[in-house]
């Protein structure tokens, strides 16, 4: 009896220590809709993935042109756009995308210069 007294207690310190290190590594931004928020590396990286491969896949937004950034939750697009349109466009992309807290849009406005022959 004490023996399995003694893995149980050794199991229970094993699963709450694997989760204080998951915690550490990770911050729980808020709830809504059933959803927990948490932020944290590997989090920010997923989501700068998912943004940026919208923004690819995209027929209408430059995404070569775009770089993204994000960090708890908050995406930043530094880079160019060829109109407004495009800049408005890559912001409500990154705004719908799954783990998005907010947008900071630095995209700057530069329509492409036309050779002329």
């Amino acid at each position: 009896m004490k023996l399995k007294q003694s893995i149980i207690v050794t199991s229970i310190t094993l699963v709450i220590s694997c989760a204080s290190l998951v915690l550490m590594s990770t911050i729980v931004l808020g709830v809504s809709n059933n959803r927990i928020f948490l932020a944290g590396k590997v989090v920010d990286a997923s989501v700068t993935v998912r943004v940026r491969s919208k923004l690819m896949w995209s027929a209408y937004a430059n995404s070569k042109s775009t770089d993204v950034v994000t960090q708890l939750g908050k995406v930043t697009l530094t880079g160019t756009a060829d109109t407004a349109a495009f800049r408005q466009l890559a912001s409500w992309i990154a705004t719908s995308t799954s783990g998005v807290i907010a947008v900071d849009n630095q995209l700057i406005v530069r329509p492409p210069i036309a050779i002329v022959l």
